[in-house]
This record gives C-alpha cells, sequence and structure tokens, in this order.
C-alpha cells in the first residue's frame, strides 16, 4: 500500500480505502488481471501500519457480483468494500488540538485475525 498515505497521515487522523473485491484469499497478483484485491490483503496492511478499523460498510457491496471478471468489464456493479481506518495515536502529547472522538478513545487496535491470541489480550 502506498507508504506516503501513512506517512501524510496524523497521529488520530482517518481516511476511507474503496475498492473492487476479490475472492477471499485471492492472490494480490489479480489486481493485475482483474483490478480487484482481497479485503483481507487491505486490512491486513492497515493493521501492520498500525491503524484501527474504525468502521466497515455495506453500501458499495453487490453479491450478485461473482469476482471473476474484470473490475473494469463488468456487467454488473461490481462489489466493493469500504473500511474506514484511523491512524493510531502514539502518546497524549500528539493529540490533535480537539482531541479525539469518544468513538475513537474506544476503538480497539486492529488485527486483520481476530481470533489471533495476541490481539484478543490487548
Amino acid at each position: 500500500m502506498n507508504q506516503r498515505l501513512f506517512a501524510a497521515l496524523k497521529p488520530g487522523g482517518h481516511f476511507i480505502v474503496i475498492d473492487h473485491s476479490a475472492k477471499a484469499g485471492a492472490d494480490i497478483a489479480v489486481g493485475k488481471t482483474l483490478h480487484r484485491i482481497d479485503e483481507a490483503i487491505v486490512l491486513a496492511e492497515c493493521g501492520r501500519r498500525a491503524s484501527y478499523l474504525e468502521a466497515e460498510s455495506n453500501f458499495l457491496r453487490d453479491p450478485a457480483d461473482t469476482r471473476e471478471e474484470s473490475s473494469g468489464d463488468a456487467k454488473i456493479p461490481t462489489d466493493k468494500f469500504a473500511p474506514s481506518v484511523r491512524q493510531a495515536v502514539a502518546n497524549r502529547a500528539s493529540v490533535p488540538a480537539g482531541g479525539i472522538s469518544r468513538r475513537a478513545r474506544g476503538a480497539r487496535p486492529f488485527c486483520p485475525a481476530p481470533w489471533h491470541e495476541t490481539c484478543l489480550s490487548r
């Protein structure tokens, strides 16, 4: 994922990733042929960058999409994912002047594998 995006994002800042869904478990190489990506790959990358998964939205989901055609050649609207990600606040000194929302204060550290032992202990 774009390292400059994470470098530019201020502590506590958030962004939304919108992309065409690939089949679960699909290799990142399908991006070159189908212009799609497995949502788990994007979420794992955000987790490595010390981000929090703030919310997920289903407003762009389309269960009728088989995810087998290129997103540019699809005959129907493609299935898309749109997670909202928030950058972690390293320490209280880096909190923005307006503070952070109650929702962000209560956010759990993001982990793409919520069953993972170390993530459950947080």
